[in-house]
């Protein structure tokens, strides 16, 4: 080969490979937008997705200075697990900032435990942040949802703990977000995460404060408190009870180290509250992503715009909302029925409590046929078809298992069709026998046979009529029949 052809060709591989290795070098100097994920859990197919869109207005809302209502997203629904994310983007430069992946559950199911076990990864759990979605329209349930949906995190977080270095990251994972609660001050200004521990004041936890951490940072929204003015209207609940579940659910998610938020597309500061606290759970700096100065105040005194920040709550706190609630009462019914997940014919301790109070008063409706206050257990859909399948086979085979004999008795006994003239009952095939024998007789003649079908088919004067005295004979045979035909009746 030429020297200078081959002397070419390495010049224009090391130029090559100069421009990929700048390209290289400058993609790599492009700050990657962090990515955080939310579990969003429960609430119902259609309400979770309305939710998380108004969620995701609200974001773009603080930067644009739009309406979160206006071009709301349709979110499309999938069959257990739909995604979606909330990205926040520079206006001035046209950059992401951050990107926020939501995973929706919005109904429990038998395959969620084995679906969460996939989707938990070290990476994901080091920067989840699990939500659980409540609607005013339907509080009574609450308290079965909401046990329901916390049983599923805590087995699944056991089953990843089983695992390599499992245990390891959890660890961790609750370790730093203990830190979060017991350092947090309401009218101090935002302080990253990232800050040196030592340089920040760490109190003492309250009692029953985190003392049944689930593994992840946790939130409960209560999402539609508009309803609580119609269920209120209606006179279903009061506020006496309204400040019970308050009280209920701030008692069970303190020991989680949980925080509570009532939110509505009506009141759009309790989605910015919202949208600052979960920032905050993820180490972005509100200040840029939201333009704030300072964190919004706990808010437990408007019933409808309920904001309890992780940290915040203690038992004196929910206590003063009103008097007579056993807070301690609660918590040890709440932390029995986490230890007893066997006998699932038992009641759960905490909701006969919650019952005793929150008395479901739609229950008198004709059509709520429910006659048991114990949890439902849900069958498999596998499981479900083939009892089905089952039930559908041996119907079948009882049809095809059907005697001959019982078919041939059954068709012996089918009556002859029978007519009735002036009174006398004629049997069908007889008179039909009759009326051929007339007809073979007249055959035997020349002359022509006067049958309905050629009365319409010639003109009558083309019939020609029998001799007088044969049709006399066949008139008298006819009605000779008719008349033994009556007398063997009678």
């Amino acid at each position: 080969m030429n020297k200078s052809v081959l002397a070419q060709s390495t010049t224009e591989i090391n130029t090559d490979d100069h421009l990929w290795s700048n390209l290289l070098n400058g993609v790599s100097r492009i700050k990657k937008a962090p990515s955080k994920y939310i579990l969003l859990l429960g609430g119902g197919n259609r309400n979770a997705r309305e939710w998380i869109s108004s969620l995701k207005q609200a974001a773009i809302g603080v930067h644009t200075g739009r309406s979160f209502k206006e071009n709301k997203e349709e979110i499309d629904s999938t069959y257990l697990m739909d995604y979606t994310y909330i990205e926040w983007m520079d206006q001035d430069q046209g950059e992401r900032l951050a990107v926020i992946e939501v995973y929706l559950i919005s109904e429990r199911h038998v395959s969620c435990e084995s679906l969460l076990l996939e989707l938990f990864t070290q990476e994901f759990l080091k920067n989840c942040l699990i939500c659980i979605l409540l609607d005013w329209r339907n509080p009574w349930k609450w308290l079965e949802e909401l046990y329901s949906w916390i049983n599923l995190i805590r087995k699944s977080i056991e089953n990843f703990k089983s695992l390599e270095a499992g245990n390891r990251v959890i660890s961790d994972i609750i370790a730093t977000w203990e830190h979060k609660i017991r350092t947090y001050s309401e009218n101090a200004p935002w302080v990253s995460h990232d800050t040196n521990r030592n340089d920040q004041v760490a109190v003492p936890l309250e009692i029953g404060q985190y003392d049944q951490p689930l593994g992840l940072p946790f939130i409960c929204v209560c999402n539609h408190s508009e309803h609580m003015l119609s269920i209120e209207k209606d006179e279903l609940l009061k506020d006496e009870h309204f400040d019970f579940i308050q009280q209920f659910l701030r008692t069970i998610l303190m020991k989680h180290g949980g925080a509570l938020y009532y939110t509505s597309d009506l009141y759009p500061n309790t989605l910015n509250n919202l949208l600052y606290s979960i920032l905050d759970c993820f180490s972005f700096s509100p200040q840029i992503y939201m333009d704030v100065n300072s964190p919004p105040k706990a808010n437990v005194i408007d019933g409808n715009q309920i904001f309890v920040p992780p940290g915040w709550d203690s038992w004196g706190k929910i206590r003063i909302i009103r008097d007579g609630f056993d807070v301690e009462r609660v918590a040890k019914a709440w932390d029995a029925d986490l230890n007893f997940n066997t006998d699932k014919n038992k009641t759960l301790n905490s909701k006969k409590i919650f019952e005793e109070m929150i008395a479901d008063c739609r229950k008198n409706d004709i059509f709520d046929i429910s006659e048991t206050n114990d949890f439902v257990t849900t069958i498999p859909y596998q499981e479900f078809l083939l009892n089905h399948l089952n039930i559908i086979e041996t119907k079948l085979e009882a049809q095809e298992n059907v005697p001959e004999d019982r078919i041939n008795i059954a068709n012996a006994y089918v009556a002859s069709p029978q007519l009735n003239v002036g009174g006398i009952k004629l049997n069908a095939e007889e008179v039909d026998e009759k009326l051929k024998k007339l007809r073979d007789t007249r055959s035997e003649s020349n002359s022509p046979v006067l049958t309905p079908e050629k009365c319409y088919k010639s003109p009558l004067k083309a019939i020609s009529p029998l001799p007088a005295k044969e049709q006399n004979e066949v008139l008298a045979n006819f009605f000779q029949s008719l008349l033994n035909r009556k007398k063997a009746g009678e």
